[in-house]
C-alpha cells in the first residue's frame, strides 16, 4: 500500500485581467466578511485554477448581465489525495439514512477506500480547509463563544454555487461547521440561525437533499444518470421523467427545482453550460435555467439581509413559483398513488 496523500483545497479570487493577472484571477487565501461574496465549488474534475476559473467566467457572466459588478467572486479547486469522491458520496447517503442498492463500485472496494480514508481523515481535510477560508472569517467571538447576532450577519452576506460533487462538499462543510458552533457553545436554534443565513443554489447535486444546513436550491433534470438520491422519489423520477413538467418540491426543506430534460443533445444532462449558453437546451430547460439565473442573482441582491421568501429568489421572467409548486404537487400525489399501487 502506498503511503497515504491528504487532501487539500484552495480557492482563486475573480480580479480584473490586466498584464500581471492575465487569467483574470489570482489565489486568494480567505473571504473578506461583509462583501457580497459567492464561493463556487464545482465537480470532482475540478483539480486546477483553471478548471476553477471556467466556473469563474458563469458566475461572472451571469451576474454581469444582472448589472451585479461589485460581488466577490470565488471558486475552489481540489486535491483529493488517496480519497475517493465516489466512495466518499456513497457514504454520505449510507449515514443519511439512504438504503444503496446500484453503487455501481465493488462492495469491498467501498469498504477498503472507507476505512482507507476513515483512519486517515476522520474529517476530510479539505473540508477542514474550506471552513477556515470561508467559514471562519465570517465568525464573530467573544470570551462566551459565538456572537450569534453579528456573525449571522455576516452569514448573510455569503453565497455558494455548486455543481455535481461541490454539493457532497456543502453537505459536509455544513455538518463540520454545525459541529464547530456547536463546540463554541452555540444552541441548535443559534447554529440554524447563523447557517439559514447562508443562501446554496446547487446544479446537478449528488448529495442527499433533505433537512440541508443552509438555505439551499437545488436545481436538476430527472434524465440526469450522474444522480442518484438511492430513494423512491429518485427511482420513481428517473423511470417516469418523460412525465415530468417543470416543478417545485419543497418538501424536507430541499427546494427541489427539476424538469424532466434540459438539453437537446445527448449526455449533457448533467453539465450546468444552458446557465450562459442556452442554445441546445428544451423548452424546459430555459426555464429552468433562467430560474436558477434569478437564484443567483437575486441571491446577491439580498446580500447582507435577512433570507427572503424563495419565490422572491427564483420570480422573474418566465419563472412563477406557484405554476412549479402546483406542477409539484400534482406529480407528487401521482407518484405516491402509483407507489402505493405498486405494493
Amino acid at each position: 500500500m502506498h503511503d497515504y496523500k491528504p487532501s487539500n483545497i484552495d480557492i482563486v479570487k475573480a480580479v480584473p485581467k490586466d498584464d500581471k493577472n492575465v487569467w483574470g484571477v489570482v489565489a486568494a487565501g480567505t473571504i473578506v466578511p461583509q462583501r457580497p461574496t459567492i464561493i463556487i465549488i464545482g465537480g470532482e474534475l475540478t483539480f486546477t485554477p483553471r478548471n476553477a476559473n471556467y466556473y469563474i467566467k458563469q458566475i461572472k457572466s451571469t451576474l454581469e448581465s444582472a448589472s451585479i459588478t461589485d460581488a466577490d467572486i470565488y471558486s475552489a479547486y481540489y486535491d483529493f489525495g488517496s480519497r475517493d469522491p465516489g466512495v466518499e458520496r456513497i457514504n454520505l447517503f449510507k449515514r443519511a439514512g439512504h438504503k444503496l442498492r446500484k453503487t455501481g463500485r465493488l462492495q469491498f472496494v467501498i469498504d477498503s477506500y472507507t476505512d482507507l480514508m476513515d483512519s486517515n481523515e476522520p474529517t476530510p481535510r479539505y473540508i477542514e480547509q474550506l471552513y477556515n477560508k470561508v467559514i471562519l472569517p465570517i465568525l464573530v467571538l467573544d470570551t462566551n463563544g459565538v456572537q450569534v447576532d453579528k456573525t449571522a450577519y455576516n452569514a448573510s452576506f455569503v453565497r455558494f454555487y455548486v455543481h455535481s460533487h461541490g454539493a457532497a462538499t456543502l453537505y459536509m462543510l455544513g455538518q463540520y461547521m454545525a459541529g464547530k458552533l456547536k463546540t463554541m457553545g452555540g444552541s441548535p436554534e443559534a447554529i440554524r440561525q447563523i447557517q439559514r443565513n447562508i443562501i446554496v443554489i446547487q446544479h446537478g447535486p449528488i448529495a442527499p437533499l433533505e433537512h440541508p444546513k443552509f438555505t439551499t436550491l437545488s436545481f436538476m433534470s430527472a434524465s440526469d444518470t450522474r444522480m442518484n438520491f438511492h430513494n423512491k422519489f429518485s427511482d420513481y423520477v428517473t423511470d417516469n421523467w418523460a412525465d415530468l413538467p417543470p416543478v417545485y418540491f419543497p418538501q424536507g426543506g430541499a427546494h427541489v427545482f427539476a424538469v424532466g430534460e434540459t438539453n437537446t443533445g445527448f449526455g449533457e444532462e448533467h453539465k450546468n453550460d444552458g446557465l450562459v449558453k442556452p442554445q441546445a437546451l428544451t423548452d424546459d430547460g430555459v426555464l429552468l435555467f433562467e430560474a436558477e439565473r434569478n437564484a443567483i442573482v437575486n441571491a446577491m441582491r439580498w446580500a447582507g439581509q435577512p433570507v427572503p421568501p424563495i419565490d422572491k429568489l427564483v420570480n422573474g421572467g418566465n419563472v412563477n413559483l406557484d405554476d412549479l409548486r402546483y406542477n409539484g404537487e400534482w406529480f407528487y400525489s401521482l407518484m405516491k398513488q402509483d407507489i402505493k399501487n405498486q405494493r
